[in-house]
């Protein structure tokens, strides 16, 4: 993808809407689910099309973990 942004699905006004934050807290110890319909990652101008069930590297900045790459399932 030429770019990537975060987002988040929130009932806006009786309506489903999208929005990009610049960020998502994960707790100490927990976790954040990255689902359609919730925070997701938006990826934008892609190179090719995307084939459900594939798998793709997507690597993720963490603040105070650093960078790793994570396996994102297409879906």
């Amino acid at each position: 993808a030429k770019a990537t942004e975060l987002h988040a699905t929130q009932m806006k006004d009786g309506t489903m809407a999208m929005r990009q934050v610049q960020s998502m807290d994960i707790p100490a110890d927990g976790e954040l689910k990255l689902k359609p319909g919730g925070y997701h990652i938006m990826l934008i101008g892609l190179n090719r099309p995307l084939v459900a069930g594939e798998t793709l590297p997507i690597k993720m900045k963490f603040e105070m973990a650093g960078e790793t790459t994570i396996n994102a399932k297409v879906k």
